[in-house]
């Protein structure tokens, strides 16, 4: 954003307007500007063009004119609103400087200030405005983007009404608060106070930590507090907060029973699953309400895989939660036992269990053997049935081998091939593909269920000119049923794999998206997992290279235009992962070696396949950016500075202030006794080192601070003449940002000439008493003498010491913003001179 004032000289008149571009759209317009306007929403980098012009001839005139960033305070848009968790209750603030971004529901056009606040399932927020300056309105919503979606409340008069909500939808959300004014001209101050209480935590709520439950037992619970599991309907929809149990089934048939019958307090759902650990579970049964259970409780009557351990996961209709008590019964009735293949000759519908009896007729000829693979073309399609067939035990291919399948083979003619069984079966499909020979496959790569094809299946490869390739076409667990199999081929596109990737130019600072080149995932092959995010197949991408710039810094822009994208950056085709991110958009890439060519894989999901482009350019650091390359500093000087696209600095640890985010250097040579660096009223939380020695791993801590104006920094200390300090700005934790760097240099006192005046009383005096974060010590007695400084607590215990060689100021400044409110004791020694001891507070209320 930029801050634009146009004075009106005379004798005419002016108006303005900005474009980005000449003959393009345009962004701010004004017809008589008065005062600095503040225009936001533009892009960093970009070129606008500013008209200024008058109505006719007869009122032309004179202007000045200034323009100026404008960084907006903290809470002033979405993109900065202020998170409650990082504040401490009650908060006082204003809307005075904001703008105005939001003028939804009972919001109107006056300045707003944002705050959000993430709030756990069951959790309990009260949070109001108990006072203002300023006939204020607010509005409190939660869900989607900012300002939230779901409105919770929209008041107006009076200002101080408290609001209540309750999350009980099942898992965190959002919630926003947009503070406003009831007048379009109107700002002020106001305090925001708020309270999260946090439900109890559920100990079973993951299935991981399932309560076990006994034949014949009853156990209470809850689903207060828990959260929506994403494992997928079962039995009946999965859309309320759950919570699980655990047992293993006997090994005599008999149903089963779980249930909430007349217990429950809430609409509830039961749905039951197998599998030896919880990430791959298998739904067995689920239940919603049941005839003759009241408030919509449930009882399931379900058949268990006898032996095996089972899942119970207790949920509820839409998002309802609340108490209940469940009970398993596991001998509800006999269960019937027999063969339950429908392929067998001896099949019995009436059977629930299989007791192994099953006959089967010979097994077919033909395609149920790799060697009698059937031979098929590019465009054509081909019927075929599993049914029968024998289990091939060819491992896992991309997906796991349990049930019968039967063999094809197409020959590779450089296409793309797809082979698809895509809503054309009967049962639950698998495919996988092998290169080699029958006595000897080698498997390519393979799949079970894809998006837009319910449980059937497709598969895609670039093929190799004259490679024979095998497909096999099996089912999921034991399934098998009659098929279509389609074979299409279409020429792959632009860089479909790493050794065709297309090259990229990395563009000049400021050169995206000017430089984006524009690709497809559409017809591009699978090339499986990408690690370390996405460790799934079915990714179908496509591969660009570029040249590493010699600043090894550069940011990647990707936007997707139609379907989802995800992107990696490989050293080498097979090399190793340097970036993965699985919702990239704007991402700074560090590390790289000048010179050195990368990799990078766009993909997308299979069935979301679509266009994007990339641009890549490259981003320089700071000159500053090395303690070698450091600014030098002029006494009483202002500078400003970034640390935005610095490196983290392998600096000593300086007064407790270690270095862990990106920071820039300064340096000078002392010529005066007293010294003081700081980035007061800087727009980022900064940390200030200094140091003396050298910048070849010899730097030796002199002073540093964090945070002293706000989370902003000031080092103030006595240096050596003479001697050059090394200055490193930096940020709190990882953060980085602009800056403004103050250095004051006082005037250097000249030292008394003769004899040291005989005093009265003991020449001591403290200013203020009680002190805050600094207290003065007047020494003019002792100047040019020896003398140490002590302050004790009233424990006795040391908490600061400074020696000094030689008195030159005649007031020495001390740090105690680090010392706690209460009594204290400073001691003087002057050398020759005796012991001098004075008592100071420290008040109870900093600033």
């Amino acid at each position: 954003g930029i801050s634009i004032d146009i004075i009106d000289l005379g004798p005419g008149d002016q108006e303005a307007a900005i474009y980005d571009g000449c003959g393009g759209n345009e962004v701010w317009c004004e017809s008589f500007p008065s005062g600095p306007e503040i225009v936001g929403g533009l892009i960093p980098g970009a070129t606008y063009y500013l008209i200024v012009w008058s109505d006719g001839t007869t009122l032309t005139g004179s202007f000045d004119m200034c323009i100026e960033e404008f960084m907006p305070p903290p809470g002033d848009n979405c993109g900065n609103a202020q998170d409650l968790a990082t504040l401490t209750s009650p908060y006082s603030s204003t809307t005075s400087g904001y703008s105005d971004d939001e003028d939804v529901s009972c919001l109107n056009a006056s300045v707003d200030h944002i705050f959000y606040i993430d709030v756990p399932s069951a959790a309990t927020l009260t949070i109001s405005t108990p006072t203002d300056t300023y006939d204020s309105r607010h509005r409190v919503a939660y869900g989607g983007a900012c300002p939230g979606d779901n409105e919770i409340d929209c008041i107006d008069d009076p200002d101080n009404q408290v609001t209540t909500w309750i999350n009980t939808t099942g898992m965190m959300q959002r919630v926003y608060w947009v503070q406003e004014a009831f007048s379009t001209t109107t700002s002020g101050d106001f305090t925001l106070e708020w309270d999260l209480v946090l439900p109890p935590p559920v100990p079973n709520d993951d299935c991981a930590d399932a309560e076990p439950i006994a034949c014949g037992e009853t156990v209470s619970g809850t689903t207060l507090g828990a959260n929506i599991d994403a494992i997928g309907d079962c039995g009946t929809e999965i859309t309320g907060p759950g919570v699980w149990y655990t047992f293993t089934a006997g090994t005599i048939p008999r149903f089963y029973s779980l249930s909430t019958c007349n217990q429950a307090g809430y609409d509830t759902k039961i749905s039951v699953f197998t599998g030896d650990v919880c990430g791959e579970l298998t739904c067995l049964a689920g239940a919603d309400d049941t005839d003759g259970c009241s408030g919509g409780s449930t009882e399931l009557i379900f058949t268990p895989s006898l032996g095996r351990v089972h899942y119970v996961l207790v949920h509820g209709f839409g998002q309802e939660q609340g108490a209940f008590d469940l009970t398993l019964d596991c001998d509800v009735e006999a269960i019937p036992t027999g063969c339950t293949d429908p392929t067998a000759t001896n099949y019995d519908p009436d059977a629930l269990v299989d007791d192994g009896s099953c006959v089967y007729a010979p097994a077919p000829t033909g395609n149920d053997d790799c060697a009698g693979a059937i031979a098929v073309s590019c465009g054509q399609t081909v019927s075929g049935s599993t049914t029968g067939a024998t289990f091939d035990g060819v491992g896992t291919c991309g997906t796991s081998n349990t049930a019968p399948g039967v063999w094809y083979t197409v020959v590779g003619n450089g296409d793309l091939i797809t082979a698809s069984t895509c809503n054309q079966a009967s049962f639950d499909t698998k495919i996988s593909i092998f290169t080699g020979s029958c006595g000897s496959l080698s498997c390519l790569q393979g799949d079970d269920d894809d998006t837009g094809c319910g449980l059937t299946t497709t598969e895609s490869w670039l093929s190799t000119p004259g490679v024979t390739y095998y497909i096999l076409i099996h089912g999921f667990g034991t399934a098998a049923g009659d098929f279509d199999l389609t074979v299409t081929c279409a020429p792959p596109p632009a860089g479909d794999d790493c050794a065709t990737a297309t090259p990229i130019t990395v563009a000049p600072p400021g050169g995206c998206p000017a430089n984006a080149v524009f690709g497809s995932t559409i017809g591009a092959s699978d090339d499986g997992p990408q690690s370390p995010c996405d460790g799934t197949t079915n990714n179908i991408g496509v591969w660009y290279s570029f040249t590493a710039p010699a600043s090894g810094i550069v940011n990647l822009n990707i936007v997707e235009i139609t379907g989802n994208h995800e992107a990696a950056i490989y050293t080498g085709c097979g090399g190793a992962s340097v970036f993965c991110d699985i919702t990239p958009n704007s991402e700074l890439i560090t590390g790289l070696t000048p010179g050195a060519t990368y990799y990078l894989i766009v993909w997308s999901d299979a069935g979301l396949e679509g266009d994007h482009s990339v641009c890549i350019e490259e981003i320089i650091a700071p000159d500053n950016d090395n303690c070698a390359d450091a600014i030098e500093l002029s006494c009483n000087t202002t500078v400003t500075g970034s640390t935005t696209f610095a490196s983290p600095d392998a600096a000593p640890t300086c007064d407790g202030q270690t270095v862990t985010a990106p920071g820039v250097w300064y340096t000078f040579v002392a010529t005066t006794r007293s010294v003081n660096v700081n980035t007061c009223g800087s727009n980022f939380d900064t940390k200030i080192s200094v140091y003396s020695g050298g910048c070849g791993g010899e730097l030796v801590c002199v002073a540093g601070n964090d945070d002293y104006c706000g989370t902003q920094s000031s080092v103030s200390f006595v240096p050596d003449l003479g001697q050059r300090y090394y200055v490193l700005v930096h940020g709190f934790g990882s953060a980085t940002g602009s800056f403004h760097l103050e250095y004051d240099c006082e005037n250097p006192i000249p030292r008394p000439q003769g004899t040291t005046p005989v005093v009265t009383d003991d020449g001591i005096s403290l200013f203020p008493n009680p002190a805050q974060d600094e207290l003065n010590v007047k020494l003019n007695a002792f100047l040019g003498d020896k003398a140490t400084l002590s302050v004790h607590n009233s424990l006795g215990q040391l908490m600061m010491e400074r020696r000094i060689d030689q008195v030159e100021l005649p007031v020495e400044r001390l740090n105690t913003s680090q010392l706690q409110s209460g009594l204290y004791f400073l001691t003087v020694d002057v050398e020759g001179k005796g012991r001098f001891t004075k008592k100071f507070m420290i008040g109870s209320s900093r600033p």
